[in-house]
């Protein structure tokens, strides 16, 4: 009765008490069927979704002009991160709206291809010089923090890996404090735009947010 309950109960409304035994049976048989329609519509979902978002790291990492090798100020989270984000703010809403138990699933689905996706593209681009890995591990690491309470062994252990290439290509004697400035504009973007990805965080941080009250 799980399956489609108010459907199954007007089904069963018109069909005689003694045979009501017989047929659940049958509604075993529909619970696995939509059970697997449901996860072929997710995962073709997931899919296509992740398609579209690797269009926005790919214009990021290989189709910005930017000349990896070449030494550049670091000072913010540039715009393709913001844009890539705000896809994702869409994406939440619609899966929100038309199957919510499946969000959870979808959006760590998604932040693992989108780690995966930018660690097969840092690794195409090879060459980082100081400053080139400084500004990627900026926005990697800025797309961790709003998307954390997604994060799953998956992509836990691929944004290490994302992690490490970058810190390898950081090294130099000023490390410290380059790691010391990325924090900082990573702390800065966030704050910034603390209410523009509100919905990503933890529904006890939600709360926190709230007005006393609920405001009416």
């Amino acid at each position: 009765r799980r399956v489609l309950p108010p459907l199954w109960d007007k089904f069963l409304s018109i069909i005689p008490d003694k045979y009501h035994e017989a047929l659940e049976p049958e509604l075993a048989g529909v619970a696995g069927l939509y059970a697997t329609l449901a996860r072929m519509v997710t995962d073709a979902y997931i899919r296509s979704t992740a398609l579209g978002l690797g269009d926005f790291i790919t214009r990021g990492l290989m189709t910005s002009g930017r000349d990896w090798s070449a030494k550049q100020p670091v000072t913010k989270v540039r715009e393709y991160v913001m844009e890539l984000l705000l896809e994702i703010v869409l994406v939440y809403d619609d899966v929100m709206g038309i199957a919510k138990p499946w969000v959870h699933k979808v959006m760590q689905t998604l932040l693992w291809m989108i780690s995966d996706n930018f660690y097969s593209l840092m690794r195409r681009v090879g060459d980082f010089c100081v400053t080139g890995a400084m500004q990627v591990y900026v926005e990697i690491e800025f797309i961790r923090r709003v998307l954390g309470s997604f994060e799953s062994p998956a992509s836990r252990e691929t944004l290490r890996d994302v992690r490490n290439f970058l810190e390898r290509h950081m090294m130099s004697p000023s490390y410290g404090e380059l790691k010391q400035k990325a924090e900082d504009i990573v702390v800065k973007a966030l704050k910034s735009t603390r209410v523009m990805f509100a919905c990503f965080a933890p529904a006890s941080q939600q709360a926190d947010k709230m007005p006393v009250g609920g405001g009416l």
